[in-house]
């Protein structure tokens, strides 16, 4: 069953009224819930060509920022278009930078960062645990299909849906994880492998979950 509402996504991402929103160049989400998130949102930056799209469905972005590889001339002229042509960075990277320069101690919601081309998908997902490193405030990657959500060295305490499917993550091999409000709860789990931590199930609204590493959990929008 998808939970996928208002009540829920409030709920999931546990942020008030206050956020900043980074749209990448991805597959738009289609559920109005979650487009609705730009709307709201205190400040919207959008990644290059993702202005282009917002513009069709009538969404009009604070900033957009990018090296001018996928915005056309005519956009342009209808945002604050920061150019960087700094090709080391991607231009979600560039976005969250603008995004912590702005000051305002928010959490950021990214939209829009998978599909399309696989390998930017993965290297959007795998930027999250970076991103954290550098920003005090939470910070949620979201799509039609689920939440990630970095989570850094320590104890957290994360809302869940009963029966929502839950995955971990983690790129370094020293891991540890802790989490017993689980189908399959974990004591000093180690994740060999980037697969080892996905498909378990929430049995509590909260998860307590202990790491060593910086981790990456995934709450789908589905409960089984």
């Amino acid at each position: 069953m998808n939970v996928l509402n208002k009540q829920n996504i409030k709920y999931l991402l546990d942020i008030n009224s206050n956020y900043i929103v980074i749209i990448a160049n991805g597959t738009m989400p289609k559920s109005v819930e979650i487009l609705e998130l730009i709307a709201s949102a205190n400040v919207s930056i959008a990644c290059d060509g993702a202005g282009i799209r917002l513009n069709q469905q009538n969404i009009i972005p604070d900033y957009i920022i990018g090296d001018n590889d996928s915005s056309q001339n005519d956009a342009k002229a209808k945002y604050d278009y920061i150019y960087i042509e700094n090709q080391n960075l991607n231009d979600l990277s560039k976005a969250f930078n603008l995004a912590k320069e702005l000051n305002l101690d928010i959490p950021i919601l990214i939209l829009a960062a998978n599909g399309l081309r696989e390998d930017h998908s993965l290297g959007n997902i795998a930027l999250l645990t970076q991103f954290q490193t550098k920003y005090s405030q939470s910070i949620h990657m979201i799509s039609d299909y689920g939440i990630f959500t970095p989570l850094l060295m320590g104890v957290h305490t994360i809302n869940s849906i009963i029966k929502e499917q839950i995955s971990f993550f983690a790129f370094d091999k020293s891991n540890q994880i802790t989490c017993q409000e689980l189908k399959w709860p974990l004591e000093n789990y180690h994740l060999d492998y980037l697969n080892s931590g996905t498909l378990n199930q929430a049995t509590a609204n909260h998860l307590n979950i202990k790491t060593k590493t910086p981790i990456l959990l995934y709450r789908a929008f589905q409960i089984k």
